[in-house]
């Protein structure tokens, strides 16, 4: 599989059951926090510092950059090929369609898109708080249906081994 993630700097926190699709580029010199749960589909790009243009002297900016944390809370969507500019936070449960370009913040429960990113809908927050209360994220619903699937197979090779052991 060509996954190709390129992940800069040293800071990045990446939570629990977070999938990173294929081909993102995470750009952590000034912070980058990722909440359980959390879906990056393939191609999105995440900025944390932005570069100084304010000296007189080089064009088009300086050798300088100001660290700008990104910080994307639980249960989050983002799309693919989406961007997420320096210095903004998501909030819990919000999806950000593909493509869009965040610059700005995103609440909890907002499903964003477009260049800029501009709200389209908000989902139910008391839905989107009892499914943190609960735990109900995708990565970790996945993970144990993985691990039930996989303790039934197990059983079912007991089974079998134990069935050859009587024939």
């Amino acid at each position: 599989m060509d996954l190709h993630i390129h992940l800069s700097g040293r800071e990045i926190y990446v939570d629990d059951a977070v999938y990173i699709g294929p081909h993102c580029r995470l750009y952590g010199k000034g912070g980058i926090w990722i909440g359980a749960g959390t879906i990056l589909g393939p191609e999105v790009t995440v900025l944390s510092v932005m570069p100084s243009y304010e000296d007189p002297e080089s064009l088009p900016f300086d050798a300088g950059v100001e660290p700008m944390p990104v910080r994307v809370g639980k249960g989050v969507w983002i799309g693919y090929g989406a961007t997420l500019c320096p210095g903004i936070h998501v909030g819990e449960g919000a999806v950000i369609g593909m493509r869009a370009v965040v610059t700005e913040d995103v609440p909890s429960g907002a499903v964003v898109g477009g260049n800029p990113a501009r709200v389209l809908r908000m989902r139910d927050p008391e839905i989107i708080r009892s499914l943190l209360r609960e735990d109900k994220l995708f990565g970790r619903d996945r993970a144990r249906m993985l691990r039930r699937r996989r303790m039934g197979l197990e059983e079912i090779e007991q089974g079998e081994r134990e069935k050859a052991k009587v024939e």
